[in-house]
């Protein structure tokens, strides 16, 4: 009988108002540290797939930037670089200038009307009488 009795006394401490409310707190302090914990492998994964697609873009503008560099290490790559950032030429070379042939005043006034009834209106009226 006395092992009833030692057995009973445990399950009082047990399920007393006091122990089921520590253990309620200290299931509460358990479960915030799980989330957090979570919460921060969730964080820390979005930013190795940020980190995995800069260093893919890294790769791919690293290629870029090594074809220019092997390019410009040849004498044709350094002159045609030259020729693009600098408008110059070589001895011998001619060079064309193509100027755009200036419109006559009336046409640009007619350009600056605006909106598509306007334009609209200006076609019909161009049709009817002209």
């Amino acid at each position: 009988m006395k092992r009833f009795k030692k057995r009973s006394y445990f399950k009082k401490v047990i399920f007393s108002w006091p122990a089921v409310i520590g253990f309620g707190v200290l299931v509460g302090f358990m479960s915030a540290s799980v989330f957090k914990v979570y919460f921060n492998v969730r964080k820390v994964a979005l930013n190795q797939a940020a980190v995995k697609k800069e260093t893919e873009n890294l790769g791919s503008k690293k290629g870029g930037l090594e074809s220019v560099l092997k390019r410009l290490e040849t004498p044709a790559g350094i002159e045609e670089e030259i020729h693009k950032k600098f408008q110059v030429k070589k001895p011998g070379e001619e060079a064309l200038i193509i100027v755009e042939k200036p419109e006559p005043a009336g046409v640009n006034q007619t350009k600056g009307v605006k909106g598509f009834f306007k334009s609209a209106g200006r076609r019909i009226w161009e049709l009817i009488f002209k």
